[in-house]
């Protein structure tokens, strides 16, 4: 038997199309604001309409982890091509509870080119992920089995990160690289650490988009850039800024993802930014994670609706530890990146009583440790501000402050435990890098101030002796004074910087003990 068909029945006004369709819908201005949203995506997230229209950005509805995802993903793709497709994200629903779904944007121009609109539909994909979680189980079995040797490419990764680090007793950075195994190619995955000047150092992590050689080469050209415009002066926000411009006219860099900071070793103000890239983390003295959500904005070349960039400043206490790392650590297909990121931020307080020398090995290693297969380049660059003490001086250039330098060292080092050849090797070396200071630095009638930083760890003392002046041209430079061969003898590394003014940086790794100082 047949049933009649009423088109009365199954007539809809359009509104109620738009407002029970089977998917959510958004109306978005320009800048992601919620201009009007359907009643479905209203019941999947338990929002009253009043809370989101003209209130929230779609963004602020998104997961931590899905807003990077939206920062350097969504909108540099929306921006190029004017839609995407099937973008996987976590929504935030009113309880607090996260519900993954898939997004489709298109981006509405006027007639004139200008940005009106973003319209976008939401998709459940509960029933979708439990599947590809599925999927990606049966993929782990079997790269198990799978595996290659990439020591050409690694080597050519590694020549292109910094062979040493900024040395002073106030700090100490430990960095590791660890390439992925897929296929042999060279990833963009790189870091930097370099002095500002004798108080500040500048740290970085990068990530440029692709593999091969034309993103090794764009990283090397990424951070000779960073080196020459972090030298400005002019802070990290303004760093991107110049970046975004340097980008415009090199492709091979655009939509490359940074974090980058500049500590202020004397109060341990650091100002940063990143430009798309995962957010840096402190640990406190007493190990406490805290995540550096401040001062984000888009990957580089991808800014929307404007060309200025944001940073923002955190205080180092004494202790604390500083991590800049890039996504290859946190970012897997089968699990939330919130959950990698806070891992990876657990990793590293509960290592944080470990030396430094292997700090950054050792929590990649740990964060690493639930991985079968590492895809993707990961790369980690910490920071110790203050780990241990540190002696600061700063005295005139007049040879009769020489004594109260020794006795105030001399006294230092005994309540630090460097004893024997190891104190008289420093005491002998200090005292006489300052006098050649004095000395040299500044004309008799000219008066000047000489800088000591000392720092002991448990395994090496480091020394600092800096002055502001010109050495007399009689004698070079680089020699200061006939000291500088003895000096040499009783310490393990000697550097000379007269960048600004003249900077001698010495360090011995103690023996302990008896002995002479040479030996």
């Amino acid at each position: 038997m047949t049933v009649p068909h009423d088109p009365a029945l199954v007539e809809d006004s359009a509104e109620e199309l738009y407002e029970d369709a089977p998917c959510g819908y958004l109306s978005c201005y320009p800048d992601g604001r919620i201009a009007r949203v359907n009643r479905t995506f209203l019941a999947w997230t338990g929002y009253d309409r009043g809370a989101l229209v003209g209130a929230k950005r779609f963004v602020d509805l998104l997961s931590g982890g899905s807003r990077i995802y939206h920062e350097t993903h969504y909108l540099p793709l929306l921006r190029m091509q004017g839609e995407v497709r099937a973008i996987a994200v976590d929504l935030v629903a009113a309880d607090g509870s996260t519900m993954p779904v898939l997004v489709n944007s298109r981006l509405h121009r006027d007639a004139q080119g200008c940005e009106v609109a973003i319209r976008t539909t939401v998709f459940d994909a509960r029933d979708r992920k439990a599947y590809e979680t599925e999927l990606l189980a049966a993929r782990r079995r079997a790269d198990r089995l799978a595996g290659e040797q990439r020591q050409v490419a690694v080597t050519l990764q590694t020549s292109m990160l910094p062979a040493t680090l900024p040395s002073d007793p106030r700090l100490q950075l430990s960095a590791y690289y660890r390439p992925g195994v897929e296929g042999l190619e060279v990833g963009g995955d790189w870091y930097d650490a370099f002095p500002l000047d004798g108080d500040r150092v500048a740290v970085v992590v990068g990530d440029v988009v692709g593999r091969g050689l034309a993103a090794a080469a764009a990283m090397g050209q990424l951070r000779s850039a960073v080196r020459a415009l972090a030298t400005t002066d002019a802070g990290p926000a303004a760093l991107l800024e110049h970046l975004d411009r340097f980008v415009d006219g090199f492709p091979a860099a655009q939509t490359a993802t940074l974090a980058y900071a500049e500590l202020d070793l004397r109060d341990g103000r650091v100002r940063y930014a990143c430009a798309g890239h995962p957010p840096p983390v402190v640990i406190d003295p007493d190990g406490r994670p805290t995540l550096l959500w401040g001062g984000r904005s888009a990957p580089l070349g991808a800014q929307i609706l404007t060309t200025t960039r944001d940073e923002a400043t955190a205080d180092l206490a004494p202790g604390s530890r500083l991590a800049l790392y890039t996504d290859g650590l946190v970012e897997r297909r089968d699990q939330p990146l919130d959950d990698r990121i806070e891992g990876l931020a657990d990793a590293l307080a509960t290592l944080v009583r470990r030396p430094m020398a292997r700090y950054a090995e050792d929590v990649t290693e740990q964060a690493l440790a639930d991985v079968d297969v590492v895809d993707d380049d990961v790369c980690l660059l910490t920071l110790a501000y203050r780990q241990h003490p540190t002696f600061a001086r700063e005295l005139p250039a007049e040879p009769r402050r020489l004594t109260d330098l020794r006795r105030d060292l001399d006294t230092w080092l005994h309540a630090e435990g460097v004893v024997g050849a190891d104190h008289e090797a420093v005491v002998l070396a200090c005292s006489e890098a300052v006098n050649n200071a004095v000395e040299y630095a500044y004309p008799a009638e000219r008066l000047g101030v000489v800088e000591v930083l000392a720092g002991v760890t448990p395994d090496e003392v480091q020394v600092r002796v800096r002055d502001r002046g010109e050495w007399q041209t009689a004698r070079p430079p680089e020699d200061r004074g006939r000291g500088l061969a003895m000096i040499r003898s009783v310490m393990d590394e000697v550097s000379v910087d007269r960048s600004a003014g003249t900077v001698l940086s010495m360090r011995r790794t103690l023996r302990g003990g008896g002995g002479s100082p040479e030996s």
